[in-house]
């Protein structure tokens, strides 16, 4: 069985949604000459700078104010739920949202689930954002 199948398996809790044609559609990228070259520089360098333990730590001081969305598939077996409790205690200004009956890939899996969870975080975002502007843009006339 190849690689990137057992990967899916593993991804997706529920495999009756893991169907041939889904299959099919994760590996059409194995066919594009020097995708796995790339995907190593890609790894190499994440985990040489932006990943490394100083980097992340400084990383996590510059957005500790900005809102962040945590979703985590409760059945998610490459990314534990724990990781994902813990990143997100991390982050100052985060929310942790569990999808119950979903694995690695909401968007796949859970879709309404997932449109569920980010439709309130958006619309928060844009509520605060709108006021934000209105603030301002009072205070520039005022003046």
């Amino acid at each position: 069985m190849e690689v990137t199948q057992v990967v899916n398996r593993y991804a997706w809790y529920d495999a009756t949604k893991l169907t041939t044609e889904v299959l099919t559609l994760y590996k059409a990228h194995l066919s594009v000459e020097g995708w796995d070259e790339a995907l190593h520089e890609i790894g190499k360098l994440s985990s040489e700078t932006i990943l490394s333990v100083k980097n992340a730590e400084s990383l996590l001081q510059d957005v500790e104010d900005i809102p962040v969305l945590v979703i985590a598939g409760a059945e998610d077996s490459l990314i534990s739920l724990k990781s994902c409790q813990v990143m997100a205690s991390k982050l100052v200004n985060s929310r942790l949202v569990v999808i119950s009956g979903c694995g690695h890939l909401p968007r796949e899996e859970c879709p309404k689930a997932l449109l569920a969870a980010i439709s309130p975080f958006i619309t928060r975002l844009m509520s605060v954002s709108y006021s934000q502007s209105v603030q301002v843009y009072f205070k520039v006339n005022d003046t």
